[in-house]
């Protein structure tokens, strides 16, 4: 199974532990950067975007847990994993609590290592591209929607076009093309006028 791409910031005061997680991320192929405490740490996230921070959990300076609550609020994508020999249930439900993904603990097998990062950066891949789906769909959906209403828009438009003129051709059919003539008064001559004009009351 080939890798994941990402960048990965690793943050030890034992140095050995350190270099020795970092070369091995590196020949799986990623990124990675070492800091030497939590403090080196923290300075580093100010420079770099990173995918995952595994960090050690007593630190002189900023100890894991302050690495974390800071991870969460100037990058809450990027993915925490603890590594400690001092881990205890209260430990773990706190930097659980506070937002870590998993924890390993020392002294560190090298492949379990590796199979937490790699299962962390696949989920966080698969969660990000279920988001763009559900955006894609959502998109397509409003299109779809725009498209039938501007459809039904156009059927009530030719509707009432198709009416007006059913209406207007009824009435020109209905109307005479010529009214009926009166029928025409006999015509009274100048001396029946005026008897008829004698006659009257």
């Amino acid at each position: 199974m080939m890798a994941l791409s990402g960048t990965i910031l690793v943050a030890d005061d034992e140095a050995l532990a350190r270099h020795s997680v970092a070369e091995v991320l590196q020949e799986e192929g990623y990124r990675v950067y070492e800091a030497a405490d939590g403090t080196a740490a923290l300075k580093l996230l100010d420079e770099v975007e990173v995918d995952l921070i595994l960090s050690d959990l007593k630190m002189p300076g900023a100890d894991g847990l302050a690495v974390l609550k800071k991870v969460r609020e100037v990058s809450p994508q990027t993915l925490v994993m603890l590594m400690t020999a001092y881990a205890s249930v209260e430990t773990v439900v706190d930097a659980l609590r506070l937002g870590a993904q998993d924890y390993l603990l020392k002294p560190l097998l090298l492949d379990d290592v590796l199979h937490k990062v790699r299962r962390l950066l696949e989920h966080r891949q698969q969660a990000w591209e279920v988001q763009l789906l559900r955006r894609e769909v959502t998109r397509h959906l409003d299109f779809a929607s725009l498209v039938g209403r501007s459809q039904e828009s156009r059927a009530h438009d030719r509707h009432g076009a198709d009416h007006g003129r059913e209406w207007r051709g009824q009435r020109s059919g209905g109307a005479p093309d010529s009214f009926p003539e009166c029928p025409e008064r006999p015509r009274l001559s100048a001396r029946q006028l005026q008897c008829h004009s004698r006659d009257a009351p």
